[in-house]
């Protein structure tokens, strides 16, 4: 989400965002249970902790320090019927005017950040499964706008991102060892 939206955010700042996630049964923890064994989420589909996930605060945070002050957000995750991946939908309402910029603004975002993709129309999680690319789009309609994003949640959402932190930390380039992932 925080990927998808500092775009947004730098250059209006929403009253709300609707978000919509979706994980894979990789992203459920350690413990496996009847809501996150993938044999039992494989031919199912099923919100949780509706407005009250445990990453709420944190994705709440980083948005603030971006945008500059509090943004309210309507968290609905899901469990999807696949392994590895996250997908999030967001929606939110600006001025005509903020909204027809987005797209360039995407744009330039993403060609300026080396693992971030600006795609057409969805993103898709097969396309990203074993790499550490996010794939974001953005849609207007009006004021009305609309970003979606995916990732592989094992790779960008965690083992990949740590190798590109560390190389930014240690002044390596930071795409070093991951473009083969």
């Amino acid at each position: 989400m925080q990927l998808a939206l500092r775009p947004l955010l730098s250059v209006t700042q929403p009253d709300w965002i609707a978000a919509t996630g979706v994980t894979g049964s990789s992203g459920s923890g350690v413990h496996p249970s009847t809501t996150t064994h993938h044999p039992d989420r494989a031919q199912d589909f099923r919100a949780y902790r509706a407005f009250r996930h445990q990453h709420a605060p944190e994705i709440l945070q980083g948005l603030s320090d971006v945008g500059g002050g509090q943004v309210a957000l309507g968290f609905v995750p899901h469990s999807g019927p696949f392994v590895r991946g996250i997908f999030v939908s967001l929606q939110t309402r600006v001025s005509t005017a903020e909204a027809a910029s987005l797209p360039d603004v995407f744009a330039r975002y993403c060609a300026e950040h080396p693992f971030l993709r600006l795609v057409e129309g969805s993103p898709r999680i097969q396309h990203l499964v074993g790499t550490n690319a996010c794939d974001i789009s953005v849609t207007v309609d009006g004021g009305q706008v609309v970003v979606m994003a995916a990732l592989d949640n094992l790779i960008k959402g965690m083992s990949g991102q740590a190798v590109q932190n560390m190389n930014i930390a240690l002044g390596y380039e930071e795409t070093a060892g991951l473009n083969a992932c």
